[in-house]
């Protein structure tokens, strides 16, 4: 069982770059003596059909306060929305295109600890299966498949073939 912790904040391409940049945590690695610098969200750039587009990720040391309180300065923001979050450029900026959010298991987190939650109206219940989760995104009347960091994993292939095929 999943625990979405769903809030309104929907970042900007700004927000997302500002984030990635401030957000980091030190890792010492088995066998070394001190501790590395690492960035838990990361952008990352794919090329879409004559078209650079930005995705944001999380990487293995996203924890809850990173997503929750991301910016210590500015508390509006936060990073639940990095979890391939898409932005394609337009005219008049960007076009964002939002994917599933950071969520935490059932008494992963404090948050989302059984006890804390349990007098709260549930809307919806739903198993998390592990697999690929595939979204689109529409450039030029086209669309295309994509996993939260690719526009060229096998998954994505396979569902553009789908598509073509069945169009």
């Amino acid at each position: 069982v999943i625990v979405s912790i769903m809030t309104k904040f929907l970042p900007t391409y700004q927000d997302c770059m500002d984030i990635c940049e401030q957000v980091k945590i030190a890792v010492k690695r088995e066998g070394e003596e001190n501790p590395k610098e690492m960035f838990v969200f990361a952008p990352n750039t794919h090329e879409v059909d004559g078209t650079i587009i930005t995705t944001f990720n999380y990487g293995l040391f996203v924890n809850f306060e990173s997503c929750k309180n991301p910016i210590k300065s500015d508390h509006r923001i936060e990073a639940f929305e990095l979890r391939g979050i898409t932005f394609v450029p337009t005219e008049e900026g960007y076009e964002r295109v939002l994917m599933l959010p950071k969520f935490f298991n059932l008494n992963q987190v404090e948050e989302t600890q059984f006890h804390v939650l349990k007098d709260i109206p549930v809307k919806r219940v739903q198993l998390k299966e592990d697999g690929s989760m595939l979204g689109f995104v529409r450039m030029n009347d086209k669309l295309y498949a994509r996993t939260k960091n690719s526009f060229i994993s096998p998954q994505t292939v396979l569902a553009m073939s789908f598509l073509v095929s069945n169009n």
